[in-house]
């Protein structure tokens, strides 16, 4: 393609995002519903009438177009849903029966809640596993093993087939085989990242978090933290002989599950490792000695170390504005049982600013961190704007990307709506075209009620929704509906 026309391509995907935006920008007098509060929490009467707290509110969200078996979104969706409903429980348990007065009471619903957010984030984490081998019709169903409770609760049973996909991959060595072979890795921690930034989004556009939602974004916030130190081979300081290895599984030579690194972890910073051998063998196809790996052969991939990923993680979780917003909330319900917590903000004369949240994410060439944060301009506009980079410039990797763009929230004749915008480009030059997200949103019916969701985006290229999401170039749908309660 010439460059002209490459140009001419770009500047056309560039207007037709710039005119989703530009035509609400200078529509009616906008007003951000979202940005404020979309009902009072409502006080419980207690016996005393002078001690009250008030209840949160709680929201049912579902994405009706899609399984969450299958997407990223309607999987956090229905997960956080689920939490939403036992914190419901709580809140009228706890009205009935004191339990907010005794500190024994509030420790006990911490550890309670602290046991089902982490059972119900380890059940979606699984889920998002098989997202690669649904789609290649490899999946079997899921199956819950009673008998088995080496994970605390019983266990998540579905073959991933795994192996297969690698094999596609070694074989044909394509970017398209490796991305699914790697998604099938890097699916479960990428969920866990995106459901906390659900809750984080949930809370600032109803500008309260509760302790329980505190707890939902911490546990999956912090979920690869632990996974490092707990659950890989030697611990956080060990590395692994990753060179050497070219089978996931074998009884006769050396490979990931006899040497005890199967798990997602120490999977992924294999394939990041092994990336030279990948290149060597596309740029010579035809050499046998290319097909794996031999003593002396000399390549070099990328050597991310499992230190290195823990402290891209740990930046991520000190860095982001929920991670104190939790904990601040978590205090206060424990020390003086305060169940609903307002997000830190701060002001710049009339604009109202929710300080970022880092969402870390694993792509085939390393970490990548998407920042968002919100601005409430008056009272009348809500920004959401994304700021994402790759984190080359922490350990190693090569993704060299940068991802820009947000969404606007504001109500036109009753009618939320929600244009919004992401131009992918490369990082270390001036501006390289990568790719784009653009698209519509609509909220119809009540925001304090009943709401349903229609939208349509074009995805083309986009690191998050196209490369780590796994969805094909083109046009997404999307419908659903939130029930507040």
């Amino acid at each position: 393609m010439s460059i002209c026309s490459s140009l001419k391509n770009i500047a056309t995907k560039a207007v037709i995002g710039g005119i989703i935006i530009g035509s609400f920008l200078f529509g009616e007098k906008a007003n951000a519903e979202d940005a404020k509060p979309q009902k009072e929490p409502t006080p419980i009467m207690k016996t005393n009438p002078s001690e009250q707290f008030k209840k949160p509110e709680r929201k049912t969200i579902l994405n009706l177009a899609k399984s969450p078996l299958d997407d990223f979104s309607a999987n956090s969706k229905i997960w956080y849903s689920i939490n939403q409903g036992f914190g419901k429980i709580s809140d009228e348990l706890a009205g009935e029966l004191n339990l907010d007065d005794h500190i024994l009471g509030r420790i006990g619903q911490v550890a309670v809640f602290g046991y089902l957010n982490y059972a119900t984030e380890y059940y979606s984490h699984e889920l998002a596993h098989n997202y690669e081998t649904r789609k290649k019709s490899l999946f079997s169903g899921v199956g819950i093993d009673f008998s088995d409770w080496s994970m605390g609760v019983p266990k998540y049973n579905s073959p991933a087939y795994i192996v297969r996909l690698y094999d596609l991959f070694d074989i044909f060595t394509t970017e398209k085989e490796e991305k699914e072979y790697l998604r099938t890795i890097t699916n479960g921690l990428n969920q866990d990242e995106l459901d906390a930034a659900l809750v984080h989004r949930e809370s600032v556009l109803k500008k309260n978090l509760s302790f329980d939602e505190a707890i939902s974004y911490l546990i999956p916030k912090n979920l690869d933290l632990f996974y490092i130190i707990l659950s890989t081979k030697g611990g956080l300081n060990y590395r692994a002989n990753y060179k050497p290895i070219n089978k996931l599984q074998s009884n006769f030579e050396p490979s990931i599950e006899n040497q005890g690194l199967w798990n997602d972890i120490d999977m992924y910073l294999h394939h990041l490792h092994r990336k030279g051998l990948y290149r060597q063998k596309a740029d010579d196809p035809y050499n046998y000695l290319a097909f794996g790996w031999k003593e002396g052969m000399t390549f070099k991939g990328i050597e991310l170390s499992k230190k290195e990923l823990f402290i891209q993680a740990l930046i991520a979780d000190a860095l982001s504005v929920k991670t104190y917003d939790s904990t601040r909330a978590l205090y206060k319900y424990i020390a003086k049982g305060e169940r609903n917590t307002k997000p830190f903000t701060f002001k710049l004369g009339r604009t109202e600013i929710t300080p970022p949240q880092i969402t870390h994410l694993l792509t085939k060439e390393g970490s990548f961190y998407d920042t968002n944060a919100f601005f409430n301009i008056a009272g009348k506009i809500l920004l959401e704007t994304n700021l994402g980079t790759d984190v080359d410039f922490i350990g190693h990797g090569k993704a060299r990307h940068l991802r820009t763009g947000g969404k606007l929230h504001m109500t036109e004749k009753g009618i939320n709506i929600r244009p919004f915008l992401y131009i992918n480009s490369s990082r270390g030059r001036i501006f390289k075209y990568k790719g784009i997200s653009s698209g519509l949103e609509l909220a119809l019916g009540m925001p304090d009620s009943l709401e349903i969701i229609v939208g349509a985006g074009f995805n083309e290229n986009d690191l998050i929704e196209n490369d780590v999401k796994g969805k094909e170039n083109g046009i997404d749908f999307t419908v659903g509906v939130n029930i507040i309660y």
